[in-house]
């Protein structure tokens, strides 16, 4: 599984906060094609126009923030019973 942080790439290039900056797109892409290449064709986007291209350019499995939500929600809701019966 490959996953790309627009706005921690934008860091690395002294620019935070700017994950939408032309160079950064051009590095998520770069990545994208070459995962998908190598067989590995696995990526996170919240944005559903952004999961219409990254279908169309070969991803056939995409996650959505909705999935880390439903997660965090049940963590916060069960995790306090979960730490009492673990040691």
């Amino acid at each position: 599984m490959v996953q790309f942080g627009p706005n921690d790439y934008s860091v690395s290039l002294g620019k935070p906060g700017q994950g939408g900056l032309p160079e950064v797109v051009e590095a998520h892409n770069k990545m994208i094609k070459m995962a998908i290449k190598a067989g590995v064709d696995r990526e996170w986007k919240s944005a559903v126009r952004r999961s219409q291209t990254l279908h169309r350019d070969g991803c056939q499995r995409l996650l959505h923030g909705l999935d880390h939500q439903i997660i965090a929600g049940w963590c916060r809701t069960n995790g306090p019973a979960l730490r009492k019966l673990l040691p």
